[in-house]
Parts: C-alpha cells; structure tokens; sequence
C-alpha cells in the first residue's frame, strides 16, 4: 500500500478516499455509483490500475466518473496550465464528477492545514475555475440530486470558505 505523509505522519492511502467518500455521503449522495467513484477517484492517477481493469471491477459508469477525475499531465506539457484546464473541465462534466471533486478539492485543503496551512489556502483558491463550475451549475445540483442535499454540501463548502478564504475575493487574486 502506498502512503501519504501528513505532518510526519504516513497515513494509509485509502484515508484520503475514504474521507471523500464519507463527505459524499454526509452530503446526502448515497447512490451507489457516486460512492464508489469517490472512493476510486485516484485509483487511475495514483496506482498502475488500468482503465479496462477498473471497468472490469466496477463497470463503465463508475470507470467513466473516475476518468473524468483523473489528471494526468502530458510529460511535456505547462502542468500548471493543464491543471488550471484540467479544473475548468467540471464546467462541463458529470454532475457526479464535479461533486466528487469538490468533496476531494475540500477534503485535500484540510489535510494541507495539516503540514502547511498557508499553502492550504493557495491550493484551496487554486480551484476557482472548480468551485465557479459548482456554482454555474447549482440549479443542476439541485434538480439532480434535491435542494436539501445541495445545501449540505454548500454548507459544507462554506465552512471551506471561512477556514481558507473566498476563491472570488479579487484581493487575494495575487496569492494564487
């Protein structure tokens, strides 16, 4: 298994997941599918998983989410750039794949707060492109997935928003 460090400390890799997973669910979003794209969200990025392995394990939807979730940057390529591409992608995705991703945004700046709580704030207003996505799309959200659970996860976005700063305050442009 691999591990993540987080302020010295190895964590198990399957941490990270299941934290999403378990947002997700708070948020309300039991289905099935969701919740195993949450848990898999990095499988395809961070291990030697194959696409057509994953597909075989859990099926096309979940693999389909999944990919849409997985940032790979050509080797040669301005990762910066592909990144910034890469989180405006959730404009236009699955509704899944954008709430999985804001659940694995949120979830990933808490665990910066952790080891390095300045950086947590860039890394958070880093996703700006993402979190617009989530707002351009809030009458989706809400059709989708119902008002009441919506308003959890914004909830739980917002509390994001008091610990780490507004994405959109334009004062804190020049810190990203």
């Amino acid at each position: 298994f691999r591990k993540r460090a987080i302020n010295g400390i190895n964590i198990p890799y399957i941490v990270h997941p299941m934290n999403v997973m378990n947002m997700v669910w708070e948020w309300g979003l039991g289905q099935p599918t969701i919740l195993m794209a949450a848990i898999l969200h990095d499988v395809l990025e961070d291990t030697k998983c194959t696409e057509k392995e994953m597909e075989d394990a859990v099926g096309k939807t979940v693999t389909g989410i999944v990919k849409e979730l997985t940032f790979k940057p050509d080797f040669y390529g301005d990762k910066k750039q592909l990144k910034a591409e890469y989180l405006a992608s959730f404009e236009k995705s699955s509704i899944e794949a954008l709430v999985v991703k804001l659940a694995d945004r949120i979830s990933n700046s808490y665990d910066w707060m952790i080891t390095d709580p300045e950086y947590a704030k860039t890394y958070f207003h880093k996703a700006k492109a993402l979190f617009k996505a989530w707002n351009d799309r809030r009458a989706e959200l809400d059709r989708e997935f119902g008002e009441k659970t919506m308003l959890d996860a914004n909830m739980n976005y917002h509390d994001a928003v008091t610990i780490f700063g507004d994405p959109f305050n334009e004062k804190l442009e020049s810190c990203i």
